[in-house]
């Protein structure tokens, strides 16, 4: 098992100590070989940005050996090397100018040694410009220049505006260089945490290419879902074992506390540090958040009093992260760069679009939350600690009075001058107090009908929140009634509170709760049919049905390759798979066999010929060694005869199928299986109603459209490659050009 590169931001240590690198060369090797020189991009702290310009070194210095096994290795030509400047800046000293100066003219004298060549020049754009000329002359090559953190120095000033806007002027006049130089150089990367603004520290640097919000690079920083359960399965299966989770839980977890980052508002990646963490300790913690969040984060928040409001509630644009210097930047955009908001959708205006902000995952938010009780609202640190104890455990019990109870002490806590006049002030302080406990807790989570002020989802239970201000708990919980904000939880025992806010206390002064039994009741007796076969099957009632199973049933065991029946058998029993898989073959009259469908655990084939006194229509063998439940026709009558809600599920499950089957006509009277495909997207885009797609998987498509699985894959591709598709991730496509699809 490759080991875990923790800490290791040199490609060269990773590859020679047998540690797992994510293989993101195809990014670099379409980013060097593009024909443009200057290149910038903007991501969080501790997203594998350093580890990438460590890369492109490597790789420009020709290391082939290196790159053994990645994507690149053999389209790449490593006899041609080039010279590299590399530059950091996280540690160069900012306290003084003349620090600055210093630090910064010894970095260039350093790597002026490593190559043999002196410098003369006695100022420190002087000494960078006289370093790219020597190096290329040298080498009779261009030169290839890395920057990392470009804007260091400017964030460790970002409250001392005069000093910040003292380095930017250095900065700016350092980095002109490298446009004069432009016909000495091969290839230029900078990186850092926040965008550019075109009269800042690039605006002699024009000609960069910013591909910070590009949608083709969206991925280049951070773990895919798809390579997460790729490059770290072994510690996946490791993990499930040892935490006892089945792997489906594991990953369902692992996602909702570090998955999240968007730099598109479509694709979603995980946070590098945080896995690599979370593999080595086997726990849930706030690894990212807790590795050392910026002193000048707690800085900002103190300076300006942000709330949880004045960070989501209005959509940017592209144009707005490069419309302010990051000190004067509203809080929105401030966070969004250094990786505390992200992207969690895009929505379009005709040609423009903005995107919608929010916390990425459990993990920022909950950390997050503690800082701004902190910073911004004057909480101490002690207090938070208690209370996030105290309100998680009273959740985890049920209690809901002494989680409100826990929640009215910390209102209390605030300094009364920091108190608005507003509901929205006291919305974004109880969201921020339920977030800081570590409670999955969503603000204005929207329904058919409206947006509940606050959601808490909790194992099975989920709490719904409505805040009034000088009116009645009780109409805020009305509110919730009315407006069936819980319909959309039906599978869950939901909790309602409403929750009224005294502005001569400020703080709440009444409560109401109400469990959603009695309402589910209600809704049950008006939709009694959709409920009975809501979220239940005909061929669990029949595994559960003791008395039809010791009377009519029986179980076989067939292994790899076995005949379980064929066309020359009447078909006279209902079977469903209680373990393993089968698959349903027709063979050509050159004995080819073609698969028509594959069948998994729990599914079920025969309920609709079983009373024809058909034979098979088709083979049906084992994919893999299987058991299988058989009920005799007599069984199903009898059970119709006793049981209605089995009759309704039964006739549900046919229903079903015809509806599937005449998808599947439709489709397969299509010759082209491109053309197929649409056709199968465009069902579900009507069944899902939404331009974001859901499938179970590739084979099923192949399976349902009458192919194999290598073709669909090719084919989506290709509809990828036209712009017709968007392929988010194995299981989820999103469609492009929606007059196709209607």
């Amino acid at each position: 098992m490759k080991g875990l590169p923790i800490g290791l931001q040199d490609f060269s240590d990773i590859v020679s100590n047998n540690m797992i690198y994510v293989d993101k060369t195809k990014f670099i090797y379409d980013l060097a070989s593009s024909g443009n020189k200057y290149f910038f991009v903007s991501r969080p702290r501790r997203f594998g940005k350093s580890l990438t310009l460590s890369v492109f070194e490597n790789l420009f210095k020709g290391n082939k050996e290196l790159f053994k096994n990645t994507w690149i290795y053999d389209k790449w030509d490593f006899s041609q090397t080039f010279p590299v400047v590399r530059i950091n800046l996280v540690d160069v000293n900012t306290e003084s100018i003349e620090n600055f100066y210093a630090d910064l003219s010894d970095l260039l004298f350093f790597i002026s040694q490593e190559n043999d060549i002196f410098l003369e020049s006695k100022t420190l754009n002087g000494k960078f410009r006289e370093l790219i000329i020597k190096l290329s002359r040298k080498f009779n090559k261009k030169v290839v220049v890395l920057v990392d953190e470009y804007e260091k120095p400017v964030l460790d000033n970002i409250t001392n505006k005069d000093m910040a806007k003292k380095l930017r002027v250095i900065l700016r006049n350092f980095y002109a260089v490298l446009k004069a130089q432009d016909e000495n150089l091969r290839f230029v990367f900078l990186t850092g945490i926040t965008k550019f603004t075109k009269t800042g520290i690039f605006s002699s640097l024009n000609n960069i290419n910013d591909i910070s919000l590009d949608k083709q690079f969206s991925t280049m920083f951070g773990y895919t879902q798809e390579e997460l359960e790729s490059y770290f399965k072994e510690y996946i299966d490791v993990t499930s074992k040892e935490l006892n989770i089945e792997k489906s839980i594991l990953l369902d977890e692992i996602k909702k506390y570090y998955n999240g980052f968007s730099f598109d508002g479509d694709k979603f990646v995980y946070n590098p540090f945080s896995i690599l963490q979370f593999f080595q300790k086997k726990e849930f913690k706030n690894f990212w958040f807790e590795s050392g969040s910026p002193f000048f984060l707690y800085q900002y928040l103190k300076e300006k009093k942000v709330t949880y409001k004045d960070l989501t509630s209005y959509p940017v644009s592209e144009l707005d992260f490069s419309s302010h210097e990051i000190e004067d930047a509203p809080p929105n955009i401030f966070f969004a760069q250094a990786g505390y908001l992200t992207f969690k959708k895009r929505i379009y205006y005709g040609l423009e679009y903005e995107y919608i902000l929010d916390f990425p995952n459990l993990e920022v938010k909950n950390g997050f939350s503690k800082l701004l009780l902190e910073a911004s609202y004057n909480i101490p640190r002690n207090y938070i600690k208690e209370a996030d104890r105290n309100i998680y455990l009273a959740f985890s019990n049920n209690k809901i009075d002494a989680a409100f109870d826990e929640i009215k002490r910390i209102i209390s806590s605030v300094p009364y001058n920091l108190h608005k006049k507003e509901e929205s002030y006291y919305h974004s302080l109880i969201y921020t107090i339920l977030a800081s406990s570590g409670l999955n807790v969503k603000a204005e989570e929207a329904s058919s009908t409206g947006k509940s002020d606050i959601v808490i989802e909790f194992n099975d239970r989920v709490y719904i929140i409505e805040i009034k201000m000088d009116k009645f708990a009780k109409s805020a919980l009305n509110q919730i009634k009315e407006k069936k904000y819980f319909n959309k939880y039906n599978q869950k025992n939901c909790i309602l509170i409403g929750v009224n806010i005294s502005l001569e206390k400020k703080n709440i002064d009444e409560l109401f709760t109400k469990d959603c039994v009695t309402l589910e009741r209600v809704w049950i007796q008006k939709y009694g049919w959709e409920e009975k076969v809501k979220n239940k099957s005909f061929q669990r009632f029949l595994i559960e049905n003791k008395n039809i199973l010791g009377k009519y049933g029986k179980i076989i065991e067939v292994k790899k390759n076995d005949i379980l029946h064929s066309t020359i058998e009447e078909l006279k029993q209902v079977s469903i798979i209680i373990e393993g898989k089968l698959k349903v073959v027709k063979y050509t009259s050159e004995g080819y066999e073609q698969v028509l469908k594959y069948l998994g655990k729990n599914e079920s084939f025969g309920e609709g010929l079983i009373f024809s006194g058909a034979n098979y229509p088709s083979y049906i063998i084992a994919e893999e060694d299987s058991k299988i439940l058989e009920i005799s026709r007599e069984g199903i009558l009898e059970l119709f005869n006793k049981n209605v809600d089995f009759l309704v599920l039964y006739l549900n499950e046919i229903s079903k199928k015809l509806l599937n089957l005449s998808n599947v006509v439709d489709i397969l009277i299509i010759k082209s299986i491109k053309e197929r495909i649409i056709k199968y997207f465009s069902s579900l885009y009507k069944q899902q109603k939404s331009n974001v797609i859901y499938f179970k998987s590739k084979q099923k498509i192949a399976n349902d459209i009458g192919s194999v699985r290598e073709v669909v894959s090719k084919k989506i591709k290709e509809l990828v490659d036209e712009n017709i598709i968007e392929e988010i991730d194995k299981n989820h496509i999103k469609l492009i050009n929606l007059k196709i699809f209607e």
